[in-house]
């Protein structure tokens, strides 16, 4: 009798377990999760970073966040700033709005998707390699948008390109697309930067279209003591440096990339900036093969804007020199 009973209860539990996991799964069923699906890996950002403390020349104590992995990268772009962050990993809080890479980084079989910056990223002169973005953004680089300090940074094997379409003017750099923060010494050792529109031929909607081989438009931030030798080209402005500058500080910056233009109608083509109409530029060197001959139509040129450190300014070029071929299918001005 005993071993019945028994036998009758081992039988209700197991009938018990199998009823609550046939329950579990119609819940799954009828109610899913509502996860996002990760379509990137930089949703895999993480938030995790060692720390250094170090001691500014004036005696300030700085600390960094330090950066060693693509994710960690990712994540320093995606936080910008201090405050409590999630990943897969867990729960962290950073103090610091300074970030330092403490080994280089390659992205290759990653594609960038770029995002704002308003912290400091001191590259710590060591390497981003295979920087690979083509993406469709009002601007476009290593970042969109910088408001912040980008620095001591070398970028090898790098591709960027804009695919943007929208009648909103652009911005497309290595480095930052917009800029009206800091970007010093920062070399971009090869690669390729393409701005939106390049080789069309629709006339002066695309007038606003900035591409620099590191900043594409530059609006009251400073650039200094970077050099490019990646190849530029785009739609409008082609700069060796920078796209346009409407106010700022282009100093002390040297350009060994090609720079080329692929549009018709008022092309802005120049070793350092395309066009500068406000701020300053000097101290600046460009050893790059500067054409408006990649457009190859036999369309006629018109108001080709195109020289050795500037396309068109407006201010005073001080102590700069230009050391290699300018050629344009239309006429110098």
């Amino acid at each position: 009798m005993i071993k019945k009973i028994k036998d009758s209860f081992y039988l209700k539990v197991i009938y018990s377990i199998l009823i609550i996991m046939l329950v579990m799964q119609s819940c799954i069923i009828l109610f899913p999760s509502t996860k996002p699906k990760i379509d990137s890996w930089q949703n895999y950002a993480s938030f995790n970073f060692e720390q250094e403390e170090v001691i500014s020349p004036n005696g300030e104590k700085i600390v960094y966040n330090l950066i060693s992995t693509p994710e960690q990268l990712a994540g320093a772009l995606m936080q910008q700033g201090s405050g409590v962050y999630a990943d897969s990993h867990g729960t962290y809080f950073t103090s610091s709005n300074n970030y330092k890479l403490a080994n280089d980084i390659n992205l290759s079989g990653k594609s960038w998707t770029p995002t704002t910056n308003s912290v400091t990223i001191d590259g710590n002169y060591r390497t981003i390699r295979n920087l690979t973005t083509s993406y469709s953004g009002q601007y476009v680089g290593f970042v969109s948008k910088n408001t912040g300090t980008i620095k001591n940074i070398f970028f090898e094997s790098l591709s960027v390109t804009n695919t943007y379409t929208a009648g909103a003017a652009s911005g497309t750099g290595a480095v930052a697309g917009y800029n009206t923060g800091t970007i010093k010494n920062i070399v971009v050792t090869g690669g390729s930067v393409t701005g939106n529109s390049f080789g069309t031929y629709s006339g002066d909607n695309n007038r606003d279209r900035r591409t620099g081989g590191i900043v594409g438009y530059n609006v009251g931030g400073t650039i200094e003591n970077c050099e490019n030798n990646a190849n530029i080209s785009s739609g409008k402005f082609s700069g060796g440096i920078v796209g346009n500058q409407s106010s700022g500080t282009i100093k002390a910056c040297v350009n060994r990339g090609s720079v080329k233009c692929g549009q018709n109608v008022y092309p802005r083509l120049g070793g350092i900036v395309a066009e500068i109409t406000g701020g300053t530029l000097t101290q600046c060197l460009n050893y790059g093969y500067i054409s408006n001959y990649y457009m190859g139509a036999s369309t006629a040129v018109s108001d080709v804007r195109i020289g050795g450190i500037a396309g068109m300014s407006n201010v005073a070029i001080t102590q700069c020199g230009n050391y290699s071929t300018v050629e344009s299918d239309g006429h110098y001005d």
